[in-house]
């Protein structure tokens, strides 16, 4: 890993700014840095939100709004002071460089030198698959040595670190799969000499794709925090805070938690599949049964078709009930 090189501002730019991204990387993985989250969060999910926007900027190699909170955490546990407002100055530089050198991840031979790679995987159609195991590989004629694996995030990002088992620059290839799914493995492209940081990703075939829907992710998730509650039982007002506990603890956007405790409402209220109404309420119609009512049997068919298409995949459809659910809708909106 190279060296942090003062001075480095917030809203810059460049290979300085990755370096210092890929640092912080480490910093957090280790522990280095220690984070405190809201009561709602555990610490090990309030580390991961903030590695998985950690890599969003170091792919813009941007120094923003969260390399700026992090080099802050570290400025003031560190007890570099707290008006530096992020800046990475010549005490803060120095003190990286120590903790990068007691780690063993600065100024090693090229056979011992840390890598990073990270990147998206993500299929055909440009959507990122979350929950995918990554794993890389360092690529000789002879054999490929498997040097880290991990899960993707909700975004489809990974980011692996590990030591070079070469005495050259190493070869690196990244693979992945669903769990479970060991036999179709996708590939990336071999990075041939990489350097200590490289983006590798994975592109996987839509069409081969066991891909699970929008819809029934999002239920297996906030299922596993309702107890005994159900979906249509979860409100939202100045006295009850449902959505947004179910949001945090899913890390959901609650806007989309909220649709999903919407669409069950209103399936219950009008004899519908949750997941048509859902299909309805992503498509922007408003979550009420009048609203629902008045849609047009062609536009129901259309909307619901969008949705089971491959570009959005937000419902999954089994067609020999398609028919029977419709009809259900026809007779709920007369």
């Amino acid at each position: 890993m190279q060296p942090i090189t003062a001075p480095i501002k917030p809203d810059s730019r460049g290979k300085e700014v990755v370096h210092l991204q890929s640092a912080l990387l480490l910093l957090l993985q280790k522990r280095v840095i220690k984070v405190l989250g809201p009561a709602s969060r555990s610490l090990e999910q309030e580390i991961s939100r903030l590695i998985e926007k950690l890599q969003s900027e170091l792919r813009e190699e941007l120094f923003g709004k969260v390399t700026t909170q992090i080099v802050q955490f570290f400025q003031i546990q560190q007890n570099l002071g707290d008006r530096l407002k992020g800046v990475v100055e010549e005490k803060t530089a120095q003190r990286i460089n120590e903790i990068l050198k007691e780690l063993g991840a600065l100024d090693e031979p090229i056979h011992e030198k840390q890598y990073t790679v990270n990147g998206t995987v993500l299929n055909t159609y440009g959507v990122a698959l979350a929950n995918y195991q990554a794993e890389a590989f360092v690529i000789t004629l002879q054999k490929e040595i498997s040097v880290g694996k991990t899960v993707t995030g909700k975004s489809g990002t990974y980011t692996l670190s590990f030591k070079n088992p070469l005495t050259g620059a190493p070869d690196i290839q990244v693979r992945a799969h669903q769990k479970g799914d060991e036999k179709n493995v996708t590939r990336s492209v071999v990075r041939y000499n990489a350097s200590a940081i490289e983006k590798l990703d994975v592109i996987v075939n839509a069409e081969k794709e066991k891909q699970d829907s929008e819809f029934n992710t999002i239920l297996k998730d906030v299922k596993a925090h309702l107890g005994k509650m159900k979906l249509s039982e979860l409100k939202e007002d100045k006295e009850t805070s449902h959505i947004t506990y179910i949001s945090n603890k899913t890390g959901w956007d609650g806007r989309v938690t909220a649709m999903l405790a919407s669409a069950h409402k209103l399936g219950e209220a009008l004899k519908i599949d949750p997941a048509h109404v859902y299909a309805f309420l992503r498509a922007g119609v408003p979550g009420s049964e009048d609203a629902v009512k008045s849609l047009s049997m062609d536009d129901a068919k259309a909307t619901i078709g969008n949705a089971i298409g491959k570009t959005s995949y937000l419902i999954t459809e089994i067609p020999p009930k398609r028919s029977k659910h419709l009809k259900r809708f026809q007779l709920a909106t007369f």
